[in-house]
């Protein structure tokens, strides 16, 4: 180890200060689960929340005729497991145990020893660590057991393990409580668009249409349009020049410049304006087809079909990249109403069955532009429906910040707290 012992702190080996086990072979037979009551864990399970200090929950639950038959081990409450095979080591799942569970082989269960650690103080040690670096052959990573007996890691006495631990904890309750807000209001959301954008507010007479291979029943006040009926402009980037013309004037650069050059992956992953792609002035002005504005709707083309996303109105030059189509809609629409109605399942069940690719993903103008439809109410009604979603949204964003600011502080907590750079009041 190449790092500094703090005063009254020592190096161990895991070996030392936990007992290092591995799982056993999950049982084949369905008879095995039959009316089960015992939790068994599976790498599957760890993949769910990545990480987390209270594992209950899992997908199987092994009976009494599995436990005897297959001698199954039973990992105590605050063992901390982690993947020690195949390409899930790569992802560095970690659990500490919330309840006694069996584990499946392909999981590596780590379990303090009286006296000489305590079981959450090594799931935060552990949680540092990345495994492949005790894999041998990368290509086929496997994690011997021995090998993690074998980490060696710095350890305080164990009243500052506690500490630590507490500390570290108490964050991670931050963390989880703020995802399930998150959830919880992604819930809610997603309740309220399957009821208003088909049955709208406050109405009790409807009438039947069909969408596709869909039936619905709407308010008898609204109308059902063909997108091509609510548009100004349906385009894309290869509307501005052949490739030819494309690569001669057109310059995308990684640092800040005239325009925000717009990718789908850009507004997924809600990236900040520093860490997205731009074009120079020359450029913006060749792709002048594709200029945007702000609150244009633009929908995946290639690839991920069914992915929808609507232009932020900022104050700089934007113009959109390959591989989506920009949507410029009129005045009969909100275009925050279409936005959600396309993310809603029936939008999804149109964009999905336009499909033209079962392979790469595939969807052409013509289809968007008449086989697309939008049950529509009055533009009144579409901004108080968009509205309430563009609130629910804004309350997402809000606590998504909040999360990542727990995240980072958590990280920073790690680094300083496990190492020792910064010491604990005992």
């Amino acid at each position: 180890m190449t790092e500094t012992i703090p005063e009254g702190w020592s190096e161990q080996k895991i070996r030392d200060v936990a007992n290092v086990f591995s799982g056993s072979s999950a049982p084949q037979d369905k008879k095995y689960f039959e009316n089960g009551k015992y939790p068994f864990i599976r790498v599957s399970d760890l993949s769910i929340k990545k990480r987390t200090n209270h594992l209950t929950e899992c997908r199987d639950y092994v009976n009494e005729l599995a436990i005897t038959e297959k001698k199954l081990f039973k990992a105590k409450k605050g063992t901390t497991v982690f993947p020690k095979s195949g390409a899930a080591i790569k992802n560095n799942n970690r659990a500490e145990l919330g309840i006694d569970a069996y584990i499946v082989s392909h999981l590596c269960g780590v379990f303090s020893k009286d006296k000489k650690s305590i079981n959450r103080f090594i799931y935060y040690i552990l949680s540092k660590l990345d495994m492949m670096d005790c894999v041998g052959d990368k290509g086929y990573p496997s994690l011997k057991i021995s090998s993690v007996k074998d980490i060696k890691i710095i350890l305080p006495p164990l009243p500052e393990q506690e500490k630590i631990a507490d500390i570290l904890s108490k964050t991670d309750e931050q963390i989880q409580l703020t995802e399930e807000i998150i959830d919880k209001t992604e819930e809610v959301k997603k309740g309220l668009m399957q009821q208003l954008l088909i049955k709208g507010i406050g109405h009790t007479e409807f009438k039947e249409i069909k969408i596709l291979a869909h039936t619905y029943k709407i308010p008898t006040s609204w109308n059902l349009f063909e997108i091509n009926e609510v548009l100004e402009l349906l385009t894309d980037f290869e509307a501005n020049g052949s490739f030819a013309d494309v690569k001669a004037n057109v310059n995308v650069s990684d640092t800040k410049s005239y325009a925000w050059y717009v990718r789908a992956t850009d507004l997924e992953k809600k990236s900040s304006l520093d860490k997205v792609k731009y074009v120079d002035e020359h450029s913006y002005n060749f792709l002048r087809k594709t200029k945007l504005f702000g609150e244009e709707v633009l929908i995946t083309k290639r690839g991920e079909i069914g992915k929808v996303y609507q232009v932020p109105k900022i104050d700089i030059p934007m113009t959109v990249a390959p591989n989506t189509y920009l949507l410029k809609l009129n005045k009969k629409v909100e275009p925050a109403y279409v936005y959600y109605f396309f993310k809603s399942i029936y939008g999804q069940r149109e964009l999905k069955a336009i499909n033209r690719s079962t392979t790469i993903g595939a969807i052409y103008k013509d289809d968007v532009k008449y086989l697309l439809k939008l049950p529509l109410p009055s533009i009144k009604e579409q901004n108080k429906i968009a509205k309430m979603f563009l609130k629910m949204d804004n309350s997402i964003n809000k606590e998504v910040e909040e999360l990542e600011k727990l995240t980072e502080l958590k990280k920073g907590l790690m680094q300083d707290l496990l190492s020792g750079k910064v010491r604990v009041k005992v």
